[in-house]
């Protein structure tokens, strides 16, 4: 253990920015033998504050310790202000203090405003958002390489064009009363809060787009499962009498199950593959983004969101669930994308 300067003790003895205290206790502790992990966690630094420190103390003395620039002068050069940048696009994390903390040890510089900070960040473009939930199991390479929609649709153009095809994209959704819950407009300091009794009270629907009108139609059913999938298809094929259905939908069990294949094998019997009275096929496994008829559900919610003071109960909420259903458009631009050929709505 090397024994203490006694510039360092009297440096520490005398009134100093809590910035420049840090310093000088951090080059003490690593000069008494402190771990460089040890003093991190007592003065809640990183270990290149405290190299950068004891550098600055071998190069300067106790000056080494003392804030750089003081005043309205300018803070970086140019040069360092671009090796700043070329950091933090570097890094896998940000944050205002992990940018304060590499520009103090590196070149000894604390700015004044924190809007420094920000708009270094801003020049970087690095941007404050939230984070977004994603499925490990999601298969990138999987879902470009999924080209059996594609190529089906565009092999069927001409019965699409003529209306003897009809193509649906299919899902399930559930609406909980809390649904009607999300961010709202408010007077400051005064919470906004919607009266439930059972904020897990739930609906569940089966709804489906088609993809030449983006006509919806949707049932509210008991639960997702074979028997209730069965109904919906029967209910899709009532709206489209005397027409071909192609079912596009996720590979859910109620979608693949006994019940499914029985009814697919009665309804198509004796009939070759091009002429089925029902289609099925299935998207990329873990993509729900494929699917127009989640943009329905979201447009949806987001309108019952929109109208919280009228959801004093549970029916409430699945008034207006089933009136943006019914009323508001849904000629979403990825649609589109699975008939560029045609001129679709």
């Amino acid at each position: 253990m090397a024994p203490i300067p006694e510039d360092i003790t009297a440096f520490l003895a005398e009134p100093h920015d809590s910035r420049e205290y840090r310093r000088a206790l951090a080059v003490k502790l690593a000069l008494l033998g402190y771990l460089y992990a040890a003093i991190s966690e007592m003065l809640d630094v990183t270990p290149g504050f405290i190299s950068q420190a004891k550098k600055a103390y071998a190069q300067y003395g106790v000056d080494g310790f003392t804030l750089k620039y003081q005043g309205m002068q300018p803070y970086l050069s140019p040069e360092e202000r671009q090796s700043v940048l070329d950091w933090l696009q570097d890094q896998q994390e940000w944050s205002v203090a992990l940018l304060q903390t590499h520009i103090e040890t590196t070149y000894g510089i604390v700015f004044q405003s924190q809007q420094s900070y920000y708009q270094l960040l801003d020049e970087a473009k690095i941007t404050y958002k939230k984070a977004q939930h994603t499925n490990p199991r999601h298969d990138a390479a999987l879902v470009a390489a999924k080209k059996e929609i594609l190529d089906f649709l565009t092999a069927h153009a001409a019965a699409i064009a003529d209306g003897s095809l009809v193509v649906v994209f299919v899902d399930q959704c559930h609406v909980l009363w809390n649904d009607a819950c999300g961010y709202v407009w408010g007077p400051r300091g005064e919470r906004i809060s919607i009266p439930m009794t059972n904020f897990r009270e739930r609906q569940t629907y089966y709804g489906a787009i088609e993809l030449c009108t983006a006509d919806i139609c949707a049932i509210p059913t008991d639960t997702a499962n074979g028997d209730w999938t069965m109904i919906f298809v029967e209910y899709v094929r009532e709206q489209f009498p005397g027409k071909r259905i192609v079912l596009i939908w996720d590979g859910a069990s109620y979608h693949r199950g006994t019940e499914m294949q029985e009814y697919l094998e009665g309804v198509n019997y004796k009939l070759p593959k091009d002429e089925w009275s029902v289609h099925c096929i299935l998207f990329a496994p873990n993509a729900p983004e494929q699917n127009p008829m989640e943009d329905v559900w979201l447009k949806a919610k987001q309108y019952v969101r929109k109208h919280w003071r009228e959801c004093i109960n549970f029916q409430a909420v699945l008034n207006l669930f089933e009136e943006a259903l019914n009323t508001l458009s849904f000629k979403f631009e990825k649609l589109r994308m699975y008939m560029p050929s045609l001129q679709l709505i």
